[in-house]
């Protein structure tokens, strides 16, 4: 039903309803703490770090000494850091995605049409973006929509601080419109532009109404990401807010940091006396001499350790990380090799059970977005669903366990030497005819290699220091070698083959021209 519903309930116009949504106080408010997040991923900190030491110094003098010192202190971005080790491992490696029909027949035209679209969105980059963006801000939405000039569809990932959603009135944990920013006015929000499950129309500034214009995709133009805990509102705002916390105080202390190297780590010069004895204009440092009349020459040593206020933000650091699964260790960079680290695998599971559901109903919504595409529409029927493997999370990194995990799963009848190829080859987007003909071209390879081996009697663990044949083949060579009417190779072509050197060989080169 979309805005019918909220006209039934409040008698009110489309355009007014959603922008009073808009420019309500609380959203207002929501909008700027989201903001706060995504500005702290994206190293965007100096505004916000100025305006904390702005509200922690409220002496003005006190506040002007540290300004400077801002742009020094972007280093501790402790947010971002979290955010990518958590959400690094996901699409470090493009997931294969298959395309098949109720009966689980992949059907190859809507494969190809599907990673064509893929390809045009560059869904794997986007993704990546908006599961790293997710820990930070605690949700992310996916719009895809068709963009005339462009002839393509164009996916957009829409952080809270972009978008007004108007939640159904019965179910609040369920979008029924939104309004994202469509242009901006410097860094404030110019035109908006609203969807339903019907149509979509624009607000000018100050609300000015534009044109409604009806839709056929039949439900709302928008992928939700959440991560778990909404109960009975829409937003989480409170989701993974200690890291937010954390990477302000850590800022805070880096800028506390710097000040106390610039102005407590030095012997300073003092004056006992009349001002008038000391000469003006001296140049204080180790060479010079410093005159004055009538007073004497002191000290304050105002040299200070700022060991114990880094330790202090590392020591928090690492606490709060501790709850996101990432070891002391991790990250301060001295973890080498791969670890045991169960509590950040099961972190980066949590975010693998948003981001398959989320591929899933992506695929559901470009199915309809398509029908207007020049090249795909109709390529993909509309009872095809998408199977999604983000792969191996954690063996990728460590290649022998990766092995060891796959042996165990062919003796189990778990998996098969196809999808050792697809995991491998990603970019062969899950096509499993693709993947046995790329089997059958290595297996004619190590044949080759094979009959090679069996020509030249090289045993199997032939070595640099051992390349020769072993006892059992010189054995079987014959008399013609000892009295030199065969060469050693000749005799073990035939002892292998039944024909002579010169016809085995032409026999393998037939064979794999064949």
């Amino acid at each position: 039903m979309g805005l019918e519903l909220i006209r039934a309930a409040t008698g009110m116009g489309f355009h007014r309803y959603v922008y009073e949504q808009i420019v309500n106080r609380r959203e207002i408010d929501r909008r700027f703490d989201a903001a706060e997040r995504v500005r702290l991923y994206r190293d965007d900190y100096e505004t916000l770090v100025a305006r904390t030491l702005q509200q922690i110094f409220r002496e003005p003098a006190v506040y002007q000494r540290l300004e400077p010192l801002i742009p020094l202190i972007g280093a501790a971005s402790f947010l971002r850091r979290i955010a990518d080790e958590l959400g690094r491992p996901l699409y470090a490696r493009a997931p294969i995605r298959r395309v098949v029909m109720p009966d689980g027949d992949t059907n190859p035209e809507a494969q190809e049409a599907y990673h064509a679209l893929c390809k045009e969105m560059d869904i794997d980059a986007k993704m990546d973006s908006a599961v790293r963006l997710l820990t930070a801000c605690a949700a992310v939405f996916l719009f895809p929509r068709y963009v005339e000039s462009l002839g393509s569809i164009h996916l957009d990932v829409l952080t809270p601080d972009m978008l007004t959603v108007i939640p159904h009135p019965e179910a609040q944990t369920k979008a029924l419109a939104f309004a994202y920013v469509k242009s901006w006015n410097g860094d404030r929000p110019g035109e908006y532009q609203a969807w339903d499950d019907r149509r979509y129309f624009e607000i000018g500034p100050g609300g000015g109404q534009r044109p409604v214009v009806a839709h056929d995709l039949g439900v709302l133009p928008l992928v939700e990401m959440h991560l778990r805990g909404r109960t009975n509102c829409y937003w989480l705002e409170t989701g993974n807010k200690p890291l937010v916390s954390q990477s302000k105080q850590s800022l805070f202390c880096a800028a506390v940091v710097v000040k106390k190297i610039r102005s407590q780590s030095h012997i300073q010069l003092t004056w006992t006396g009349s001002p008038d004895g000391v000469t003006k204009d001296q140049v204080s440092d180790e060479e010079s001499i410093l005159m004055g009349q009538g007073g004497a020459w002191g000290v304050v040593n105002l040299e200070s350790d700022t060991m114990k206020i880094i330790e202090t933000m590392s020591a928090n650091e690492a606490s709060v990380a501790a709850g996101y699964g990432v070891s002391r260790e991790r990250l301060n960079q001295k973890q080498t090799g791969p670890a045991d680290d169960v509590a950040l695998h099961e972190r980066v599971a949590e975010l693998a059970a948003v981001a398959v559901p989320a591929e899933v109903r992506l695929f559901e919504l470009v199915k309809r977005v398509a029908r207007e595409h020049p090249l795909y529409a109709g390529k993909i029927p509309d009872d095809a669903r998408l199977l999604v493997d983000l792969g191996q999370l954690f063996n990728r990194v460590d290649r022998a366990t990766q092995l060891k995990v796959r042996q165990e799963e062919r003796s189990m009848s778990l998996r098969s030497g196809v999808d050792d190829v697809l995991e491998d080859n990603p970019e062969m987007g899950g096509d499993r005819e693709l993947a046995m003909r790329w089997i059958d071209e290595k297996m004619a390879e190590e044949a080759v290699i094979i009959a090679r081996r069996r020509a030249l009697n090289i045993p199997a663990d032939a070595t640099a220091d051992e390349p020769g044949q072993d006892p059992q083949h010189n054995g079987a060579m014959g008399p013609k070698v000892r009295s030199g009417a065969m060469t050693r190779d000749e005799a073990a072509a035939q002892a292998a083959t039944g024909d002579d050197h010169e016809a085995h060989m032409r026999r393998i080169i037939d064979e794999v021209m064949a």
